[in-house]
């Protein structure tokens, strides 16, 4: 609980940042903003990779707003889909993770959402280690109600935006059997608006769905072994926000398209579905 204190208030003063060897610069017309970052601790494990990655993600925020000026309005940014995807080389112990370095664009500009571009490699010798798409929509902090971006900002950042595509995740049908999971969110899986956030929304379907499913024996092909290499693909969209002491109930089931994947929905206590997710490890016999 300390640690989850610890860094909650570094990720609300980003100036903390410095302090523990982040550095940040921008490119001249600061459309591609570059930031050191410390680096992971070498871990076999890739389960346990999971919550560096996370943590990178999270820190990444505080660097969006000096790419996007317009972020200083009545209005804030929410996720509500991404998709990152993860080379073999971040679980390979003989790649070095400290320090690491992320690169962060925009990828593309709609009527009332972007999509930022992040890589993460290593300084030394530009190898990738993961990318990811991120895509949030301009909401009304009030109203809760999505927010137009003004004609001039939309024509000038859009002539930095290195895509020209809204970022999609597509839902996959439930069926009738899943693996079922309950969880109550506590105060350390929100972040500093007091809401879940895609990272919390993940680490329940890895924590609660598929390592409880797998200790149960539910899942066919999906089982320690897979999972010890490392998640390749997180593909994630969000429906609704929760907050501490929320009851969610975890659906999770195999793909039946790749039997390496595992689908995930996560339901309020309405029974609305707040979030969705594939996970997808590598196959046994692949060799990445």
């Amino acid at each position: 609980m300390l640690r989850d204190i610890q860094l909650k208030l570094l990720f609300q003063r980003p100036s903390n940042l410095k302090k523990v060897g982040f550095r940040l610069t921008l490119s001249s017309d600061e459309s591609v903003a570059t930031v050191r970052i410390p680096g992971l601790c070498q871990e076999a494990d890739g389960y346990r990779y999971l919550y560096g990655i996370f943590r990178i993600f999270q820190t990444s925020r505080q660097i969006r707003p000096f790419i996007l000026r317009f972020l200083k309005t009545v209005a804030r940014f929410t996720l509500i889909r991404g998709v990152v995807e993860i080379e073999r080389a971040m679980y390979d112990e003989t790649v070095p993770k400290m320090p690491l370095e992320g690169k962060l664009q925009l990828g593309y500009v709609g009527k009332s959402s972007i999509n930022t571009i992040g890589t993460l490699i290593v300084p030394s010798t530009g190898q990738k280690l993961l990318q990811a798409i991120i895509q949030f929509v301009c909401v009304n902090t009030t109203s809760r109600r999505p927010v137009p971006h003004p004609d001039w900002c939309r024509g000038k950042y859009a002539n930095v935006a290195v895509g020209n595509e809204s970022l999609k995740v597509q839902r996959t049908p439930r069926p009738a059997d899943t693996h079922v999971f309950k969880v109550s969110v506590c105060w350390s899986d929100t972040d500093n608006y007091n809401h879940i956030n895609w990272t919390t929304y993940v680490s329940y379907c890895v924590n609660y769905a598929i390592h409880d499913g797998i200790r149960k024996a539910f899942f066919k092909n999906v089982n320690k072994d897979v999972v010890k290499r490392g998640l390749r693909k997180i593909s994630v969209g969000i429906g609704g926000e929760n907050r501490e002491g929320n009851k969610l109930t975890v659906h999770s089931w195999e793909s039946a398209e790749d039997n390496t994947t595992v689908c995930c929905e996560i339901e309020n206590a309405a029974g609305n579905v707040v979030s969705v997710a594939k996970l997808r490890y590598p196959s046994p016999l692949a060799k990445d």
